[in-house]
């Protein structure tokens, strides 16, 4: 006979904020993946964390920061000549632009100083009262965007 606090192995724990061991388990895993020098390992990083982000509304006002933080971090430079924005920023960006942000919690995205040339933001989410000071958006297709609040 098991006593309160009692667990079997493999079963998912209830813990802290989003509620499960196992969530700790991805969001740690996942934010893991996004320090690899591997492009694929880093986007199986973020896309992780959009599953995270669909599972767990609740949790959005930190994953709209870790994503909006890895964004300008690593589109801090500007591009060369015949450059593009790398594969893992755009992927970023999308999960940004495509979230749904009625969960945010009053969070913006914070794309300040990114250099982010030539992106489609079309219908962008993330637009909507982000931070943008600094950010190199020359050629951005903002087609659709809602833009109140940005700066």
């Amino acid at each position: 006979m098991r006593g309160p606090g009692s667990y079997e192995v493999g079963q998912t724990v209830p813990v802290g904020r989003s509620g499960t061991v196992e969530w700790v388990h991805r969001y740690t895993a996942a934010i893991a993946n996004l320090g690899d020098d591997a492009i694929d390992v880093r986007l199986g990083g973020l896309y992780a964390l959009q599953c995270i982000m669909e599972d767990s509304p609740r949790d959005h006002p930190t994953l709209v920061n870790v994503l909006s933080a890895y964004v300008r971090t690593h589109a801090d430079a500007p591009l060369g000549k015949d450059e593009s924005i790398p594969t893992d920023v755009e992927a970023a960006l999308t999960i940004l632009t495509t979230r749904d942000p009625v969960h945010d919690g009053g969070v913006r995205g914070d794309l300040s100083d990114a250099h982010l040339p030539d992106v489609a933001l079309m219908d962008a989410g993330v637009a909507h009262g982000a931070r943008l000071a600094g950010a190199n958006l020359s050629g951005v297709d903002l087609k659709g965007a809602v833009l109140g609040g940005a700066d």
